[in-house]
């Protein structure tokens, strides 16, 4: 019921988009294009949207060490929930890989991408991890480079579908009748905890993100 979503102890998908939007550093006209990449990664995949947001708080710093934009993290991240991937484990491997490519190159972007590119252009499985081990080292060569040779680090079709999410939550909602009323009793939550660094000057956006908050909670 709309008492239970907005009730602080039963929405924790508030609390877990603020906390995303200030680790990533989201500015406050690129929220509602967030929740709509949320929304639509959930959407495809069949993964929480709770589930989404947290690892993608969880694990955020290695994915943008490596060059990885908010929209695609939570696409990938989603993607290895709806396969079934032990994210912990498949990530493991990525620490140091971090070190090793952080001595040998300043641009860990495009270092990443080269070791992809070889791991894949391997001539054999046992070739592919050689490679890996270099990088990952011994204990998560096998499982990273089958991870590369995979594709599971690509988004594939969802790649498209989340640069078009933009509105999606709005669209998904235009034909309630019960927006209104569902928007006030979560407006004042919404606000407390995502616009207090805002400014004083945000009660437009506050009824236009509190509307998409409703939507996505109700979603989740």
């Amino acid at each position: 019921s709309l008492q239970q979503v907005a009730g602080a102890e039963l929405n924790p998908t508030i609390s877990l988009c603020a906390k995303l939007f200030k680790d990533w550093n989201v500015e406050a006209d690129k929220q509602t294009s967030t929740l709509d990449a949320l929304y639509v990664a959930s959407r495809e995949t069949g993964a929480a949207v709770d589930s989404i947001a947290e690892a993608t708080v969880q694990f955020g710093p290695k994915f943008r060490i490596l060059g990885y934009s908010l929209t695609d993290t939570i696409g990938l991240l989603a993607q290895w929930q709806k396969e079934g991937v032990n994210i912990e484990k498949m990530l493991s491997g990525l620490g140091p890989a971090i070190v090793n490519l952080s001595k040998k190159s300043k641009d860990l972007p495009s270092a990443w991408k080269m070791i992809q590119s070889s791991i894949k252009g391997a001539r054999t499985e046992v070739d592919a991890i050689n490679i890996a081990a270099q990088y990952f080292g011994s204990k998560s060569a096998a499982n990273m480079a089958a991870a590369i040779r995979e594709n599971h680090f690509e988004l594939g079709s969802l790649s498209q579908k989340l640069r078009d999410a933009n509105g999606s939550i709005q669209k998904t909602d235009e034909t309630s009748k019960t927006l209104t009323e569902r928007l006030k009793e979560l407006r004042n939550q919404a606000a407390d905890k995502l616009l207090e660094p805002l400014g004083s000057d945000v009660e437009n956006f506050v009824s236009h993100l509190s509307g998409l908050l409703t939507i996505l909670v109700d979603w989740a």
